[in-house]
């Protein structure tokens, strides 16, 4: 099944395990074989993705994702976009439109003592 894959798409079968079952890998192996292969790319570099983001949250913590990150809360806070990034509307309106309004507090589901 494996080489059919790579033989269809012209690259091996990508899946982040941690998120599966042995069986539910085989489900999606035969699955994904029949899929188009510019999407099929695009799902494996998602799992790509998801295998790097727990590689490195294994090697190296919440630290590597924002130095002063003490909760996944925080984390998911810090990578959140920018609230100083200016809008779309400010943008196109040019330099006389108001500037972007300041970051608001971050809303956690946790809170500190």
């Amino acid at each position: 099944m494996n080489r059919a894959y790579r033989e269809q798409h012209g690259f091996p079968f990508i899946i982040c395990v941690h998120h599966y079952t042995k069986a539910s890998i085989f489900f999606e192996l035969e699955s994904r074989v029949s899929r188009e292969t510019a999407f099929e790319r695009d799902y494996a570099l998602n799992q790509i993705k998801a295998i790097t983001r727990r590689r490195l949250d294994q090697r190296v913590g919440l630290r590597a994702t924002h130095p002063f990150a003490e909760t996944r809360a925080d984390v998911a806070c810090a990578s959140a976009p920018s609230p100083y990034a200016p809008s779309p509307e400010h943008v196109d309106a040019g330099p006389t439109a108001a500037p972007p309004q300041p970051p608001q507090p971050c809303q956690s589901d946790q809170t500190s003592p």
